[in-house]
């Protein structure tokens, strides 16, 4: 399988045996008593009179070219000739006009390593210098009013040379986090919450254990309940009522601590929410930036540079030599801002080298808009060089809407891009320094451990000591608002406060004196219960004596009333009668 990839690797470089042509026109840069440029008049003649299209003019004719090998734009293999897998877009662009213009270059170019200048030179002598010198200067040239001034003509452009700003900003990330609101503590800080919690419910129960009257909520019983509070405490909702010195020792401790964290969580969550999503700084213009004083970093001698200095000649302009210096001083603080342009930002914000991080963006509005491609030099009369800017124009116009030259732009930006900020994902928070650590929050953990241990250990020793706990209980009597009395219970601790003394001696002292006051009372109360028994079963027997002669009466009427024939039932009003008759005639009789 390799072998035969090797084969069709060698097959394919022979198909492209064009791309292994060397550089021809050995260069003495700035040296203008030679030129390279050709005379095209002739052809310049016949289409004047109309021999020849526009569009044929260069036909057959070996065109000088200027190259800068950056390996970017156009790139040279290990043995100095054109890479003939990845020859750059430069030579995709030249191989396409050549195509439709059927004129050749690659037997006749020259080269500049690299795009770095000598200290003393400008890229503006560099295009003035490969115009004059070559038939076309095939290098990436940013389009201005000073350049044409300078006798340079420039086809159409096929690059977005505006200049724009790029500079640190915070991504606008508007998908759901479901979990930020545990981004204010690290993971280690949310174990230790949650053991925290767990622990201090252990405690508390072990303290309500050892002491019924530790809570007044008697949570004894009630471990879920326990631990609810507890749990509830973090988030500043106090529910214990501690009635024992150990219980408010261990209140007291937890209370702070509760204080301590949710205060912390509280300013945190702010400053995710708030200070976290500020843009360190908003520029909506260049102005903005000048304006603030901020350091703006530019490739020296570029178009840029003198773009900045023409509009804002006070602005604290960085000078770097190159586009990955520019870069590097933004990223090392050297400057706030950097000023290039579209083509190169597009390119560069897919390098991991330069935007690994893809922290790094367009900020703020285009500042000068501008296109950028080819140069020749403006000459209609001499060598009429004008012709090969026509041809080129034509041709580049004719591939911009067959979108030729955007497939090779984005074949260009595939094949030199390293990273993919669009699919990146947010780099991870430091810890450290976003995030409230085990570090920061320790201190208060330790104090409630060792404050609950104090009165976790206090609870033991008097549960050992036999001062709080207790099984012999002794009967109290309260009187109820009946008058009643109702036992209740209360441990020997309640009844004894003075140190030293044991259980034994304050039964014999406190309460066996008391048993026979208790006794009596009690016999007194069943005594006046017999009483009003006795008393109530006495009006019990009259109201039965009562009841029986009232039914006694009743049977004599009914008997009365059968003897004189009345109906044997007559509406209630005239029994009623009847009685009353009958009594009154007994009355009289």
């Amino acid at each position: 399988m390799t072998y035969l990839i090797k084969l069709l690797t060698l097959a394919f470089c022979l198909s492209r045996s064009v791309g292994q042509e060397k550089e021809s026109i050995l260069l003495d840069l700035f040296d203008y008593s030679v030129t390279f440029r050709q005379s095209v008049c002739d052809r310049q003649r016949e289409i004047s009179n109309g021999t020849r299209s526009l569009g044929n003019a260069l036909e057959g004719l070996n065109l000088n070219t200027f190259l800068a090998a950056d390996g970017r734009y156009f790139s040279l293999d290990e043995s100095g000739a054109i890479d003939a897998l990845a020859p750059g877009l430069i030579a995709d662009l030249m191989d396409g006009l050549a195509s439709r213009g059927r004129f050749t270059w690659r037997n006749s170019f020259g080269i500049i390593n690299g795009t770095q200048l000598p200290e003393n030179r400008t890229y503006d002598e560099l295009l003035t210098w490969s115009a004059q010198s070559f038939d076309v200067s095939a290098v990436y040239w940013t389009k201005s009013i000073s350049r044409l001034d300078r006798g340079v003509s420039f086809p159409e452009g096929f690059i977005d040379a505006s200049v724009i700003m790029i500079g640190f900003t915070e991504k606008n990330d508007s998908s759901l986090n479901m979990w930020s609101f545990l981004e204010p503590f690290s993971t280690t800080v949310w174990i230790m919450i949650i053991v925290t919690i767990f622990f201090s419910a252990a405690a508390y129960q072990f303290l309500d254990w050892c002491d019924h009257r530790a809570d007044a909520l008697s949570l004894g019983n009630d471990p879920a309940q326990n631990l609810f509070l507890t749990a509830m405490t973090f988030t500043g909702n106090f529910e214990f009522q501690p009635a024992t010195n150990v219980a408010r020792l261990f209140a007291a401790s937890l209370a702070f601590w509760a204080l301590i964290v949710t205060s912390a969580y509280t300013a945190n969550l702010a400053s995710f929410l708030v200070v976290q999503n500020t843009p360190a700084y908003e520029i909506n213009d260049l102005g903005d930036a000048v304006k603030n004083s901020y350091s703006i970093c530019v490739v020296r001698s570029t178009i840029t540079e003198q773009a900045l200095k023409n509009a804002y000649p006070g602005a604290r302009a960085v000078e770097v030599e190159s586009e990955t210096e520019l870069f590097s001083g933004l990223r090392e603080g050297i400057c706030k801002i950097a000023l290039t342009t579209r083509a190169s930002w597009d390119e560069y914000q897919s390098n991991r080298d330069v935007n690994g991080d893809c922290q790094l963006a367009w900020i703020g509005r285009t500042f000068l808009p501008a296109e950028g491609g080819f140069a020749t030099q403006s000459d209609s009369g001499v060598l009429c060089t004008s012709l090969v800017r026509d041809v080129l124009n034509l041709h580049l116009l004719e591939m911009t809407e067959t979108r030729e030259v955007e497939r090779l732009w984005k074949k260009h930006l595939q094949q030199t891009a390293t990273i993919n900020c669009a699919v990146q994902e947010e780099p991870e928070e430091d810890d450290d320094t976003t995030q409230l650590s085990i570090e920061a929050m320790g201190g208060t953990f330790i104090v409630h451990f060792i404050l609950t241990s104090v009165a976790v250990f206090v609870a033991a020793f008097h549960l050992w000591c036999g001062r709080f706990k207790c099984t012999k209980m002794k009967p109290q009597f309260v009187r109820s608002t009946q008058g009643s009395l109702h036992p209740t219970e209360t441990t020997l601790g309640e009844q004894n406060e003075t140190n030293g003394v044991s259980s034994e001696e304050v039964f014999s002292k406190e309460i066996g004196p008391a048993r026979g006051s208790i006794q009596q009372q009690c016999e007194e109360m069943i005594n006046t219960q017999n009483q009003k028994l006795a008393a109530m079963a006495k009006q019990n027997t009259e109201l039965l004596e009562i009841i029986k002669g009232i039914n006694t009466s009743e049977q004599e009427s009914k008997t009365l009333k059968s003897e004189l024939d009345f109906p044997p039932e007559l509406p209630m009003w005239e029994n009623s009668l009847i009685d009353t008759y009958l009594g009154e005639g007994e009355g009289t009789g």
